[in-house]
């Protein structure tokens, strides 16, 4: 934690308090939330890992880390395009959103898999774009009432006890719940919404 408030505060020294820096670790300890973002570490392009994404990312909300994502696609191995594609979809709605590889990995830029697939990924951008002032908002209220953006659903509907052993779908505030697709050949889903009367 020392390492990330001394690196902050020397990046707004040396600015003289003009910029507010960008720090983003995988090593980070109880307040690290305070001067840093976090990704989960060095995951691999398999289903099972975009899978665990969501877990991992409420463990770490529920903790106070807010500002927290994972490597869209895996970064070591190569992700086939339905794979990419979903990580895209699901990524779009996590707070820290990068496509990120090992150096020994082939090319990844969304043009490279096909037209379906660059249309798909492509969807999933804009739609990160157009919520891009939801989530300033969203950063907003956590550095100023410390509540992450992502949360578990429980967060929200804390009598609504089916929500308490969810851990595949999530909330984005307390407007935009989230379920990614995050297996392969899926058609269809089932989705749980929480609360009593709260969707019409």
């Amino acid at each position: 934690m020392l390492q990330h408030m001394s690196t902050f505060q020397g990046l707004v020294n040396r600015s003289h308090g003009h910029i507010r820096p960008f720090l983003l670790t995988r090593s980070f300890f109880a307040g690290s939330q305070r001067t840093a973002a976090v990704w989960t570490g060095d995951n691999s392009a398999q289903w099972s890992h975009l899978k665990v994404t969501v877990p991992m990312l409420l463990s770490l909300s529920v903790t106070g880390f807010g500002f927290i994502g994972a490597d869209v696609g895996g970064f070591f191995s190569n992700p086939d395009p339905k794979l990419l594609v979903r990580w895209y979809q699901a990524a779009a709605y996590q707070p820290f959103y990068r496509e990120h590889a090992h150096i020994d990995t082939t090319r990844r830029e969304p043009w490279l898999f096909g037209n379906d697939n660059t249309r798909l990924i492509r969807q999933s951008i804009e739609a990160r774009y157009t919520y891009l002032p939801y989530w300033y908002t969203l950063f907003y209220k956590q550095e100023r009432q410390g509540v992450p953006p992502m949360l578990p659903l429980w967060a929200n509907f804390p009598k609504d006890k089916n929500t308490f052993k969810t851990e595949d779908s999530f909330m984005i505030g307390n407007g935009l719940l989230v379920y990614p697709v995050a297996d392969a050949d899926i058609n269809q889903i089932s989705v749980y919404f929480p609360g009593e009367n709260t969707v019409r």
